[in-house]
């Protein structure tokens, strides 16, 4: 029990040191040299795990995937052997992949060390820039669906005609090309509706499309034959 806990006491200044060392060989006071002076690497819980799940046999895109990491790339490196933990900083200093480590385009990492396994993750993550706020993103948005609302479209055989927005007075247009409009009330009450995206790529608020409640002449003429059946329905009953 009393040597568990020294483990465990031990444990995360171990880590600490092994990603000190990483960063150490990054800013090329090690054996890795670089041309320019590259930020230090992000400790990656998420990539962690998949080093874990490396050392015990996975492949790195799946264990990527499995940690619900997002990445544009992602490489690894690793060494074996027995006492790799007690090691660890040592192999990085002396066998760490200085091409892996001196890459600009990588900027997290996660490391597990174990009695005999030793992995290194690295990857560059899913994170685009945007650079147009959520309210002009949205803007945006609805002005390309208002112009694929009203634009002619080639129709396959057996099917509707084309739009017949284009040309067409306003009297004559059918209700699907006037053009939608921004209504701010409805996107913030809408709640986030982005899912898994969103913490990836934006915060910005769902946007909504919302149809006038108004009923069409073509509804109106349905509600009214199915009106019309029913009551022949009910004087026959009464019959």
């Amino acid at each position: 029990m009393f040597s568990c806990v020294l483990w465990l006491a031990a444990g995360p200044v171990a880590a600490a040191d092994l990603y000190g060392e990483l960063n150490r060989q990054r800013a090329g006071a090690g054996r890795c040299t670089s041309a320019t002076r590259l930020p230090p690497l992000r400790r990656q819980p998420a990539l962690e795990q998949a080093a874990r799940d490396m050392a015990r046999g996975d492949t790195l895109e799946h264990s990527v995937a499995a940690a619900g990491y997002r990445a544009t790339r992602s490489s690894f490196f690793g060494m074996s052997g027995e006492g790799a933990a007690a090691r660890a900083s040592q192999l990085l200093a002396e066998r760490g992949d200085c091409k892996l480590l001196m890459d600009p385009g990588l900027s997290e990492v996660g490391i597990h060390a174990d009695a005999r396994e030793l992995r290194v993750v690295l990857a560059a993550p899913f994170a685009p820039a945007v650079e147009m706020s959520a309210q002009a993103a949205g803007q945006r948005v609805l002005e390309l669906v208002n112009q694929a609302r009203v634009a002619p479209r080639a129709a396959p055989a057996n099917s509707m005609p084309q739009s017949r927005c284009a040309g067409t007075s306003s009297s004559r247009r059918p209700r699907w090309c006037t053009p939608k409009s921004w209504r701010a009330a409805i996107t913030s009450a809408i709640p986030d509706a982005t899912g898994p995206i969103r913490r990836s790529v934006s915060s910005g608020r769902a946007i909504v499309i919302a149809a006038s409640a108004r009923t069409s002449r073509a509804g109106r003429c349905n509600r009214k034959r199915r009106w019309r059946a029913g009551s022949r329905v009910r004087r026959i009953a009464r019959t």
